[in-house]
């Protein structure tokens, strides 16, 4: 299977958006949006951890229920990679979570 994962720079930080594919492959391929993170955003985060990049996100990811992808995210990165569960709030507009 094809992987369009596509990498982004604002402001010196990546980001994962797949645009317009994310909705045709998913229909092409009946995938769930849950399958549609495990298949393409979990190699992103991943390859964002091998290069020791820290996460931003740009609100409580544990306040926003457990049906969506920024939960995914943050749950992913603090299970798979024992990141702490427990954001630092940095005085701005998002949270941050630093791989150990």
């Amino acid at each position: 299977m094809i992987k369009p994962i596509k990498r982004f720079k604002m402001n010196n930080a990546a980001y994962f958006d797949m645009g317009a594919e994310w909705g045709r492959i998913q229909s092409e391929f009946g995938y769930s949006n849950r399958q549609m993170f495990d298949n393409y955003n979990v190699p992103f985060l991943d390859d964002q951890i091998a290069r020791g990049h820290s996460f931003y996100f740009t609100v409580d990811p544990t306040t926003v229920g457990n049906e969506c992808g920024t939960y995914w995210e943050y749950q992913y990165l603090s299970t798979q990679y024992n990141i702490p569960t427990e954001c630092t709030y940095n005085g701005q507009t998002f949270w941050v979570m630093t791989p150990k």
